[in-house]
């Protein structure tokens, strides 16, 4: 029989083995490679393919656009520089012409919990500086890989982009004033941005957008959701990538309606802006699509006290209501939940809780066996808007870019422009990153931001565009948005379509998932519980659709 002819690989992998038996030690006895068993042949090959695959493909940095503009930016003498509305025009020795966009990107890198001992990294910032990176050196290279509109942009688009990034603590004051430090730049001797990344925290977006909104800047956040930002009034030029609370407001209605069966809600959320306007948004949706479904509220601060926990839970304990929807922060949840099971409305198998997804980083992946805590919180679910989902063409080229960043050029690139804090020496502000970062594949902002730099990147080239031939270079923050509201695409987090009248993300173009939160059977102890988040349920074309079992607080299902 004739032997099977070796391919190109096999015939390189066997020079390669071979010679490598010539330059073995001779003290060593090796047998022939044709005396080798099948297994043995099998595992060199392996190892081999491995070792070439690593040798034909090093790890190379992506984002090489960035540090080019931002070089070129930099270093272009202040007479070779016009501040044109909301553009820097470089002007080349040769005469050439080229519109810098840039992009300030403002979200919580840190916090300082009340009564910690100091800063600790929050990963809004982190995903979002890594996120918006990435989709600039794509519009900065017409690299169409995840979003095909991109493809080819450099070459009918003067404009380039580039980004900062700015800490702002999950605090409205720290935002604004960074926010007034930015727009008090002296063009051509500072870099002013052209448009806002930002912010999550909805009370921080509220404040921030009607200081760029008069500055005359466009400002778009990745997940702040309140329905008070839809107020074009105060918020002249603020868009999101996320629905408003109304927009949420819909599937957690109809969840506790026609999945739980509910005719009775009682709900707690914080007295800011975030809080109340989600509690009216689910008040207006169970009005309009249950009628049915009686709803009863009490609100507590931010800064709540334990009297103000007693008496949220004492109120909703004496509407002997089954079902509770909480919408507070993360320092809210155990406070809330300890008293509720002090109270008895929580973990003993009789009541149903759902948070918004504002707790998320409160839930610890293990409790005390038996603490009130471990029994309060197993089967708690919680609503969550999902940044895309596999199976998705354009989430899924996301996610592989988003890998490919893991190298340690981009990663220096990246971490050289992170925040600094330069009066507290002991904090380190790139330990957050990590390969364990890296396997978050964008984590929970990483998504939405990428598709915001994006939309802003349309948006400029297309408002741009709109001026000319010969004017092609600059254009102010109201065309700029303008254009943005009607930029339409296939994004990492589904279809990008904008509500004309709000400037928020059309719901019915999002994706919303339920979790879960249950023991994990295979990692308990005597001592501990282990928890782990589940998604039973995922909320798409407007209805629920079942996935997998949902536990409740009781363990049935």
């Amino acid at each position: 029989m004739k032997p099977k002819a070796e391919s190109r690989n096999t015939r390189r992998l066997l020079l390669l083995f071979r010679s490598s038996e010539m330059h073995s030690s001779k003290s060593i006895p090796r047998k022939p490679w044709s005396r080798l068993s099948a297994f043995k042949k099998a595992f060199c090959f392996v190892l081999m393919s491995c070792t070439l695959s690593v040798l034909a493909n090093p790890v190379e940095a992506i984002l090489l656009s960035l540090p080019k503009y931002d070089n070129i930016r930099e270093n272009m003498p202040d007479s070779n520089v016009t501040r044109i509305e909301n553009v820097d025009v470089v002007t080349s020795t040769n005469g050439q012409n080229l519109s810098f966009c840039h992009l300030a990107v403002m979200l919580p890198f840190s916090q300082i919990p009340p009564g910690a001992p100091g800063r600790v990294p929050f990963p809004h910032g982190y995903e979002s500086a890594f996120a918006a990176s990435l989709a600039a050196h794509h519009l900065n290279t017409g690299d169409g890989t995840v979003v095909p509109e991109v493809a080819g942009l450099n070459n009918r688009c003067n404009v380039r982009f580039t980004v900062e990034f700015f800490d702002t603590e999950l605090s409205q004051s720290r935002a604004v004033k960074e926010v007034i430090s930015i727009l008090d730049r002296k063009p051509p001797l500072g870099r002013l941005p052209s448009a806002f990344i930002g912010n999550t925290r909805s009370a921080v977006s509220m404040a921030t957008s009607v200081v760029t909104g008069l500055a005359g800047y466009p400002q778009i956040s990745p997940i702040s959701v309140s329905s008070e930002l839809d107020d074009r009034s105060q918020h002249p030029l603020f868009g999101r990538n996320i629905p408003s609370t109304d927009g949420f407001a819909l599937p957690i209605v109809r969840f506790f309606r026609e999945i739980l069966d509910a005719r009775h809600l009682g709900i707690v959320h914080n007295n800011d802006g975030y809080g109340n306007a989600y509690a009216r948004a689910v008040l207006k949706a169970a009005q309009e699509y249950a009628p049915d479904l009686k709803i009863k509220f009490i609100d507590i601060p931010v800064q709540a006290k334990p009297e103000d926990y007693a008496k949220a839970i004492s109120f909703l304990k004496s509407t002997k209501f089954r079902f509770f929807f909480a919408t507070v922060l993360n320092i809210n949840y155990e406070p809330l939940m300890e008293e509720a099971y002090h109270q008895s409305i929580a973990g003993n198998g009789l009541h149903n809780w759902m948070f918004s997804t504002s707790i998320e980083r409160a839930l610890k992946s293990q409790y005390d066996r038996g603490s009130p805590l471990h029994l309060a919180t197993k089967g708690v679910t919680m609503i969550n808007i999902m940044g895309g989902k596999s199976g998705m063409p354009v989430h899924d080229a996301f996610e592989k870019s988003w890998n490919d960043l893991n190298n340690p050029d981009d990663i220096a690139y990246i971490s050289s422009k992170l925040p600094q804090y330069i009066n507290e020496p002991d904090y380190d502000n790139t330990a957050f990153i990590s390969n364990a970062f890296f396997d978050t594949k964008g984590g929970t902002v990483g998504p939405f931001v990428y598709d915001v730099a994006v939309s802003l990147g349309l948006a400029a080239c297309a408002a741009a565009g709109k001026k000319g031939e010969t004017e092609s270079l600059h254009f102010d923050g109201p065309s700029h948005f303008h254009e943005l509201l009607d930029t339409t695409f296939e994004g990492a987090t589904g279809k990008i379509v904008l509500e004309k009248d709000t400037a928020s993300r059309d719901p019915s173009s999002a994706l919303f998932e339920l979790l879960n939160v249950v023991e994990d059977r295979n990692y308990e102890t005597n001592e501990k519980v282990h928890m782990i988040k589940n998604r039973p349920y995922i909320f798409e074309d407007a209805i629920w659709n079942k996935v997998a079992p949902l536990l409740f607080n009781d363990g049935t299902g």
